[in-house]
Parts: structure tokens; sequence; C-alpha cells
């Protein structure tokens, strides 16, 4: 049925005319059981990806890096962490203190170590206990204005930690 315009004003208030449009025809939807294809399921769209001999060769490579995943996970886990020793000397009339951080955790889980002094030439190397490593520092008296000193650590694994100080200075 055609759109009638609709009648116009006269004089200063009129409006242009309007035309209704009729209402759309409306469609039936069916009913809810009349539906006959059987639901979507759940495919493995990918697996067509996996034909031929490209698929058999990421097959492979995949169970390969699955297999090997628990190796590299062992491996990364017995690395020791790279948590310092922080060993620091400070002298005072000839005597050098040797402190380091007995609260880090490589000190705190160590079984032995051993402190090295090489002093010019000479060289003396002591054992260090636990209970000694936990103490947390040392006394040495300096012979000659070259002395480095080597803090070496082991822990239960036997994993061994070293830190090295040196220092130059005139004669005493």
């Amino acid at each position: 049925m055609p759109a009638a315009p609709l009648a116009a004003a006269s004089g200063r208030d009129a409006l242009p005319a309007i035309r209704v449009a009729s209402p759309p025809s409306l469609k039936t939807c069916p009913s809810f059981g009349s539906y006959s294809e059987p639901a979507p399921r759940f495919t493995f769209e990918f697996a067509k990806f996996l034909k031929g001999p490209w698929g058999i060769g990421a097959a492979l490579v995949l169970l390969v890096g699955l297999a090997l995943m628990p190796l590299g996970v062992r491996y990364y886990r017995s690395q020791p962490e790279p948590v310092p020793i922080s060993l620091t000397m400070s002298e005072h009339d000839g005597r050098i203190q040797v402190r380091w951080d007995r609260s880090s955790r490589i000190i705190r889980e160590a079984v032995r170590g051993s402190i090295e002094f090489v002093d010019g030439e000479q060289s003396r190397t002591a054992a260090l206990s636990a209970d000694d490593l936990l103490h947390g520092h040392v006394t040495y008296m300096r012979q000659t204005g070259d002395v480095q000193i080597r803090l070496e650590v082991e822990n239960i694994k036997g994993q061994k930690t070293q830190e090295v100080v040196h220092s130059i200075e005139p004669r005493p």
C-alpha cells in the first residue's frame, strides 16, 4: 500500500510533506525441533596440515622436543645461581680485614671452603669450615704491597663458587 502524503499546513509554520512507510512483512522462523542437521562437533582443523611428509616431520620434532624437555629443565636447575659472595678487603696498619656476605645463600649452604692469600711471591691457603664461613671475616697481616685473596666455597653438591680481590699498594 503506497504511503499517502500528509497535508501541509498553510502559512509561516508550514512543514514539508512526510511520507509514512508501510511496516515490513514479517518472516516466520522454523520451530526449534524441526532443524534436521546435526550439531557441529569439535574438529581438529590443524590435523589437515599434518598430512604427508611435512606432517610426519613436524610430529617427530614435537615428540622429540617433548621427550627432551625434562633434561633441559634438569640442566637449567643444576646450574648454580650467580649470587655474589661480596668479598671485600680493607686495610689498617698493614692488617687486611677480609669480609664476605655471610647472609648470602652460597655461604649459608656451604659445607666447606678455602681462602688463599697470594702475598708477593708467597702463597698461603687455609681451609674454612661451614662455621668459619658463617663468621664472615678473617684478618691477614700483609708482607708486601701486592696481595691477592681468593675465597672458594663448596656446597653439598660439590659445586664451587669463588671470588677474588686484589690490592696493590706501596710496601708497608
